[in-house]
């Protein structure tokens, strides 16, 4: 009975703590070879941290601690310190971050599970259930939390964390190792000034939500800084094009101008006027991006237009708004409009036409891409937005996050999917974000 008792705490244990590890380590929580091995080897740890095999005159004898382990799988300074450096050799296999950042995000999750844990203690405290449920609390609270912030916590969590937010997390670790150390990991000790107990987990969850909004600011400025750099510069390349056009047009007029004097028919000096004029002409595209009131969306799209023309389709652009009316931050407007102008290339063949609209229509605004494809339904509108969704053939890479980051991103900024099919002469798949 005994044995079964321990047994099942361990198993909640080490779920909860791979469900929190691996949130906080933007890994996708998966029944894989990864995450088997990752749980087993410190579900060995935790057992051999509880079970001591002694051996006496009758025999060897094993006995099973559970006095203590309420608050951490462990009631020792030596097993808390082994705890930390199995979580972090582990992490630092499973996860595909630095040292520096397997560090930061093990202290994280660390400090994460220890705040539910010690919920969990108060709530079974205060409704007087008995400590056998502490650790089923813990599982439900962890799943509920999952469930409801795991996306926005890896949108808010950043490859490149600050410094001064990974100096922070450091101290709240320490803190909260030195708060049960020195309640020699009896949760009776801890909860003994219960009012004093409920400020420090409100400070300690108020300043944790403080540093993951310090981290967001920080993540939407390092991204805003990197886009201004990647694609301010190469509006100069546009800028160059049309000066050659220019010099071009130059003398395109000379010709004009001695064809009107040479020309035999005025049909004839019609047919070669207009053909000259189409070929100094800016295209749509080009002549949108010049008039654009963003030019880093207008490098970007830039780049994506020459994409285009590489692929033999057409690029036109509608735009009755200024590009600074979208409220949303230029990274994630970028990583929209990339995503849904390489999924229209995809659908599209050669000769194609595709159609990048900004418009206003019914007091919203609308950010949309259109290409030729056949006739969808509302089903397979919904399931292109679905994570792991790919009408491709299978393949080792990963597919189907593209539409999927659309709903994320569109979720982000409490906008509306578009999705719908448009029938002007061929039907149109058109694809978007209504603000």
């Amino acid at each position: 009975m005994a044995m079964s008792q321990l047994l099942l705490q361990i198993s909640l244990d080490v779920l909860s703590i791979y469900i929190v590890m691996f949130c906080f380590g933007k890994e996708e929580l998966a029944a894989n070879k990864k995450s088997f091995v990752w749980c087993a080897l410190l579900f060995i740890f935790c057992f051999l941290s509880r079970v001591s095999i002694d051996p006496t005159d009758m025999g060897i004898k094993t006995t099973i601690a559970f006095r203590n382990f309420e608050i951490l799988p462990v009631n020792s300074l030596a097993g808390i310190i082994g705890l930390v450096c199995v979580l972090l050799l582990l992490n630092s296999v499973a996860f595909r971050l630095n040292h520096l950042e397997v560090i930061f995000t093990t202290f994280l999750g660390f400090i994460v599970w220890s705040l539910v844990r010690m919920f969990s203690i108060a709530s079974i405290d205060f409704a007087g259930l008995g400590t056998t449920s502490i650790r089923i609390l813990t599982m439900c609270f962890i799943l509920i939390g999952y469930w409801l912030l795991s996306s926005k916590i890896n949108r808010m969590l950043s490859d490149k964390s600050s410094g001064f937010t990974k100096i922070m997390v450091t101290n709240v670790f320490t803190l909260l190792l030195l708060l049960i150390i020195s309640a020699n990991f009896e949760a009776a000790v801890i909860f003994e000034n219960r009012v004093i107990l409920l400020l420090l987990l409100f400070f300690v969850g108020t300043f944790m939500s403080w540093i993951l909004l310090v981290q967001r600011k920080f993540q939407m400025t390092e991204n805003r800084i990197q886009a201004t750099e990647q694609y301010l510069p190469i509006i100069d390349d546009l800028v160059m094009e049309v000066r050659a056009r220019q010099h071009e047009f130059s003398n395109k007029l000379l010709a004009i101008s001695s064809l009107v004097e040479t020309a035999d028919t005025i049909e004839v000096a019609r047919e070669k006027m207009h053909s000259y004029v189409e070929s100094v002409n800016l295209s749509n595209g080009q002549y949108e991006l010049l008039n654009m009131d963003h030019k880093v969306v207008a490098g970007f799209l830039y780049t994506k237009m020459k994409r285009v023309e590489q692929l033999k389709r057409e690029l036109h652009i509608e735009r009755t708004i200024p590009v600074h009316q979208f409220k949303c931050e230029d990274a994630d407007l970028i990583e929209v409009l990339g995503i849904l102008i390489d999924n229209a290339l995809e659908a599209s063949v050669r000769g194609d036409k595709i159609h990048l609209s900004m418009v206003e229509r019914a007091g919203h605004l609308e950010l949309t891409v259109s290409n030729p494809a056949g006739y969808m339904s509302n089903e397979q509108f919904m399931n292109m937005f679905e994570m792991g969704y790919s009408s491709k053939s299978a393949s080792s890479e990963p597919r189907g996050y593209g539409l999927y980051n659309v709903k994320e991103i569109a979720a982000r900024y409490n906008a509306r999917i578009i999705a719908r099919n448009e029938s002007p002469e061929v039907n149109m798949i058109t694809l978007g974000i209504q603000f």
